[in-house]
Order: structure tokens, then sequence, then C-alpha cells
């Protein structure tokens, strides 16, 4: 049973994001988009970055499940391909340095995604790269 319409808009308003900030995002060092309402359109030129906001609330919504990276980068295409041997095998590796500012995915790297509500509650990622004792690879790691 719903509880009174002052209730439901309480909740409502501390679920509804009021601000996102964005820090070494895809093509983003640093932005803040505030003063968000219940529906926002986002316009802008091609590859002006529309899309990555939408991304980076998705990933801000899922803890940046590494699941939702991987198919992200699967959507875009920026996949590396690794070649078993085989005639026609092969295997695809999502490429994550597409969601670093310039690219830079090496140790140390991270971006951060942050965002407040109406009720001054805030949500915040950082996912970062770290190394592994291989040092052909690099662990990515989300950190709540």
């Amino acid at each position: 049973m719903s509880g009174s319409p002052n209730e439901d808009r309480s909740q409502n308003e501390s679920l509804m994001i009021d601000s996102i900030e964005l820090e070494n995002y895809r093509g983003f060092e640093r932005y803040r988009l505030s003063n968000l309402a219940r529906v926002n359109l986002l316009v802008g030129k091609n590859n002006s970055g529309k899309s990555s906001i939408l991304e980076a609330v998705n990933l801000l919504a899922t803890g940046c499940d590494p699941r939702v990276l991987s198919r992200i980068a699967h959507e875009r295409g920026e996949v590396l391909h690794h070649n078993t041997g085989r005639e026609n095998k092969g295997v695809l590796y999502s490429d994550f340095s597409h969601f670093f500012y310039d690219h830079t995915f090496e140790s140390g790297a991270s971006f951060e995604i942050r965002s407040s509500n109406a009720n001054d509650e805030q949500n915040f990622i950082r996912c970062s790269v770290e190394p592994t004792n291989d040092e052909a690879k690099m662990a990515f790691k989300p950190i709540l």
C-alpha cells in the first residue's frame, strides 16, 4: 500500500538526480551538469558527450558493475580482437581505455562519477586501474 502523496513525492525526489559531475570520464576531463529536472533534453553535435552522460548515469545506478562497462563497450564497438590461432576463431575483449579521459588506461588512472539529489544526498563511484602480478595485464577495479 502506498503512503500519502507527500511521502511518495519525497521518496521520488530522493531518487531523482539533481546534478551529476564527471571527472576523467570519456571526453570529459571535468564536467558538471546541474539543475536537472524530471525530464531533461540533451542537445549537441555528434561526438559531444550526450551518450557519455547517459552512460555515466547508468554506471552510477549500477555501482560501476564491470558487466555494464563491458556491455557499453561492446555496444559502441570498443573491443579488442584476440586471435586464438584457429582459423576464423577469436575472442573479443572490452577495450576499457575509452572510458578514461584521453584513453589513459595505465596504473593509477581513474574516473569518477558523482551525483546529488534535491535532499543533498550524494552518490559516488570511482573506477581505477591497478597493477596485477602480471605486468602485461591491468586490473580494472570499481570503488564505491
